[in-house]
């Protein structure tokens, strides 16, 4: 249904269905606000005055850039009076909102007048650890977006049935066992997560857990044996490191890959932290994979055999890291003729890791398009139609965002 409703958002914006109304400074409400449903409303002042003069038959309400210094708690009043038709609210800003919301008892209570709500988004940096009890009582909603929030979710949360998407920086214990419905789940603590039965998540399709949680690697072994669970999984993220350059001895460890095969969906693996080794079947581990991230401290020299046999991957972002234990490592890199023959975007990069050598064979890469590589290579000798192709675009594999939400989440001083 997502995929159907994003082909119908395109296609809108292509035929000029869908334009923005003149940007003003001025409080002045224009006919087309007073009469639209769907409104996102960009102000410097604030976006609660807007509530009085806004069609109340609106159907979706967006705020942004909200200058919260400048509303008091009766200015949400109209939210909730004049509104009872939303099915999309989203509120963009510094967390005083959402502290308001979720720990004053009269809104509250107001919150599930929303009735016909399916996406509520709030994004403020701050702590949550009490839920609005309302917020149960919206019968159809789906998405739960808290994306800048530290969230403590309630044992209430399992009665959410029909929510697809839950957002936020999730610790403590996740009470979604019998969320069946659930589709996107993020970001989740490791030592949460390992406690998640997750036998009836079978709509699961993006996942992201992060943290090491400051366990030794003696104590502590990831292993993938709960996501194999996950049969429609599509996008996986694991990031086991602390947000350092340098990945000390103690960080955790991945376990086999090998329990990934039962996820034969999975087109995106992002995985940050140390490896023992890569699988040399892993073409037959993850037939299906098209974008694979790996951030790690990996002791074998060349990887490339194992990645190079994976028929459909399109972009690769390696990028090696030095264990602090050990001394200046070296790599040498090779690549052969009819390896990778649909890659499009390579990045690789090394942290503290010297890549002293780089071979690649005259058929290898035929697709590639994006290339990203240390400019000090000593020994590189790749073929000519190499050295002319430009780095790829930043859109194209950023994950800026997700370090950003990373660092929040394992530097947070209430956690």
């Amino acid at each position: 249904m997502e995929e159907v409703a994003k082909d119908n958002f395109d296609e809108l914006i292509n035929r000029s269905l869908i334009q923005a109304e003149e940007r003003s400074k001025n409080p002045t409400p224009s006919s087309v606000q007073s009469s639209c449903r769907r409104q996102a409303i960009y102000s410097e002042t604030p976006s609660f005055f807007w509530l009085h003069h806004s069609n109340s038959l609106s159907r979706s309400l967006l705020f942004f850039n909200e200058n919260v210094t400048l509303f008091e708690e009766r200015d949400l009043a109209p939210l909730f009076k004049r509104f009872l038709l939303l099915r999309v609210l989203e509120i963009e800003e510094s967390g005083y909102f959402s502290r308001m919301l979720f720990d004053n008892r009269l809104h509250n209570k107001k919150l599930g007048k929303l009735i016909h709500l399916k996406y509520l988004g709030i994004r403020g940096t701050t702590f949550i650890r009490d839920f609005p009890s309302s917020i149960f009582n919206l019968p159809g909603l789906q998405t739960l977006d808290l994306s800048r929030c530290i969230v403590q979710l309630p044992p209430e949360t399992d009665m959410m049935r029909e929510l697809r998407h839950l957002i936020g920086k999730l610790i403590g214990t996740l009470p979604i066992e019998n969320l069946t419905n659930l589709q996107t789940l993020k970001y989740v603590r490791c030592k949460s997560w390992i406690r998640v039965n997750t036998a009836k998540l079978v709509n699961l399709r993006e996942l992201h857990i992060v943290g090491g949680d400051g366990q030794s690697m003696g104590e502590m072994e990831f292993s993938f044996e709960s996501i194999a669970k996950l049969k429609n999984l599509q996008f996986l993220s694991v990031n086991l490191s602390d947000g350092t350059v340098v990945l000390p001895q103690s960080s955790n460890a991945f376990a086999s890959l090998q329990p990934l095969s039962h996820c034969q969906r999975l087109v995106d693996l992002r995985l940050t932290g140390r490896m023992t080794t890569l699988p040399k079947d892993m073409h037959v581990l993850l037939p299906n994979l098209e974008c694979l991230s790996l951030k790690v401290v990996l002791p074998e020299e060349n990887p490339m055999p194992a990645l190079e046999m994976l028929s459909n991957l399109t972009i690769l972002d390696l990028n090696f890291y030095r264990d602090s234990g050990d001394p200046y490592h070296e790599k040498k890199l090779s690549c052969r003729a009819e390896g990778f023959p649909l890659l499009e975007i390579l990045l690789l990069d090394a942290v503290e890791v010297g890549i002293v050598e780089w071979q690649v064979e005259e058929r290898a890469m035929p697709m590639l398009r994006g290339l990203k590589i240390p400019s000090d290579i000593p020994n590189l000798n790749i073929p000519e139609r190499l050295r002319s192709i430009p780095l790829p675009a930043v859109w194209e594999f950023d994950e800026s965002k997700y370090a950003y939400d990373l660092w929040l989440l394992l530097h947070h001083p209430l956690i």
